[in-house]
């Protein structure tokens, strides 16, 4: 018994030497995926659109862990059950809103003393958003006419062969 308890006493000198027994919430909160994102009014636990809304700790979850998530606007949009469980080794999990009217909410996260946000706007219908590819196809439609629109006035005026010469240096280098 005397053994015991000296093995005992060890092991809480141990544990308060290294500063007390590990926390079953060893992870931290690092926030949403996105700051913004869109949900469809009257949708119920859904998920967000065209990028869906996650939270995510820095390491996988050592037990399930509960995340509350407050809105600042219910009527607009709000989260069921007030926040998400992390199943244990989880690191990140989808967060499902309801979206009932018009408008935008924040979404704040709070756990462990620290707290993310992110807007939820709640509207009638996915705004289009362009492809990567569409967006840089229109920003060089819009220097091509630029470009073409200069070399025309400088056309006009006669020194269009002045401007042709320094485009072409421009191109080639």
């Amino acid at each position: 018994m005397q053994t015991r308890s000296r093995l005992i006493g060890v092991a809480a000198l141990s544990l308060a030497l290294l500063g007390g027994m590990p926390s079953a919430h060893a992870v931290d909160l690092v926030g949403f995926n996105v700051s913004s994102t869109y949900s469809i009014v009257g949708s119920i636990g859904s998920v967000t659109e065209p990028t869906p809304l996650v939270l995510m700790l820095s390491g996988p979850a050592l037990a399930d862990t509960f995340v509350g998530i407050s809105t600042s606007n219910a009527a607009f949009a709000s989260v069921p059950g007030g926040g998400v469980t992390f199943a244990s080794g989880q690191s990140a999990v989808q967060v499902p809103v309801t979206a009932l009217g018009l408008g935008d909410a924040t979404l704040t996260a709070q756990f462990n003393g620290v707290e993310f946000a992110a807007t939820v706007s709640v509207v009638s219908g996915i705004p289009a958003v362009p492809e990567p590819a569409t967006a840089a196809m229109f920003a060089l439609g819009l220097a091509v006419a630029s470009v073409a629109g200069a070399l025309e006035r400088s056309r006009r005026r006669g020194t269009d062969k002045q401007h042709c010469g320094r485009l072409a240096g421009l191109l080639a280098a």
